[in-house]
């Protein structure tokens, strides 16, 4: 096993303007992931929002409703899910090798949502955090490697906790560039609301856990082939293809310089036991 460097998390910010991995747009990431590391990456989106006006409403059939419209709209969709919170709703896309069509689908999502809701009377709302004592809306980025052979090379073992070199290094690489891409994911104050708030669901502090929602990268538990890193800090009110941008660098950075996290989180993120950096700074 080749000897990896310790993660250093920095609490300085930077703005997307100063920082160095502006100048690199999405398709030079995806090229030189590529080039340099022969894999490309394969990611998906899941789009939380609320539908005011929709809890006198049967929630099966605003599901079965949207649903049907998206389709018809040509979206490859992976779910239509009711949400946790009241008028809550997600929108899952399928996983896809072609990130210059899912940002742009993502971002026609939230469009063709705010039309339908019209028709129905009711009023899509993607604002990060729309009300103080209910969930947060997040854009939850899904992503993976693969080779050229198209295996996903992002490999755990649930029972040994052993990981691949590619995932450990994306995983660093990812919680070692999230300070200075913090605007991205959390551009407004209604964005970095949804952070502070906290809860068992909402991301606070920089970490990775196995199938832990509090964590700022999650490893949901799924087959061999399904694999993927959750990227769980940015608000549903982003700017999708600078939301991309940044998790594609972050990687690119993990594997150049070989950065390891630190060890898993299995409890609650805002726990102060575990003396995590926060992702925003009080």
């Amino acid at each position: 096993m080749v000897e990896r460097p310790r993660l250093i998390v920095s609490i300085h910010t930077t703005t997307e303007k100063e920082s160095p991995w502006d100048s690199h747009g999405l398709s030079s990431l995806v090229e030189t992931l590529s080039t340099q590391h022969g894999l490309r990456p394969v990611m998906a989106t899941e789009i939380e929002f609320y539908l005011h006006g929709s809890a006198a409403h049967d929630a099966q059939k605003i599901v079965d409703d949207l649903r049907g419209f998206l389709q018809q709209e040509n979206f490859t969709l992976y779910a239509v899910e009711k949400e946790r919170a009241d008028e809550q709703y997600e929108v899952s896309l399928q996983p896809s090798a072609d990130i210059a069509r899912l940002v742009q689908d993502t971002e026609r999502l939230k469009q063709k949502i705010l039309e339908w809701a019209h028709t129905q009377n009711l009023r899509a709302d993607f604002a990060a955090k729309p009300h103080a004592h209910r969930a947060g809306s997040g854009l939850h980025v899904h992503v993976h490697l693969e080779d050229s052979a198209w295996r996903c090379v992002y490999e755990w073992d649930e029972d040994t906790q052993k990981h691949s070199d590619y995932l450990i290094y994306s995983l660093g690489g990812l919680l070692q560039s999230l300070p200075e891409k913090v605007s991205v994911f959390l551009p407004n104050e209604n964005s970095r609301a949804r952070i502070q708030a906290g809860g068992l669901q909402t991301p606070t502090h920089i970490c990775w856990g196995i199938n832990n929602r509090s964590a700022a990268l999650r490893l949901p538990n799924k087959p061999a082939a399904q694999k993927h890193i959750e990227h769980r800090v940015a608000g549903a009110d982003v700017e999708v293809k600078q939301v991309i941008r940044a998790i594609l660098d972050g990687i690119d950075l993990g594997l150049r310089e070989k950065i390891t996290p630190p060890p898993a989180l299995y409890g609650l993120a805002e726990d102060p036991q575990y003396q995590l950096p926060k992702i925003l700074i009080d």
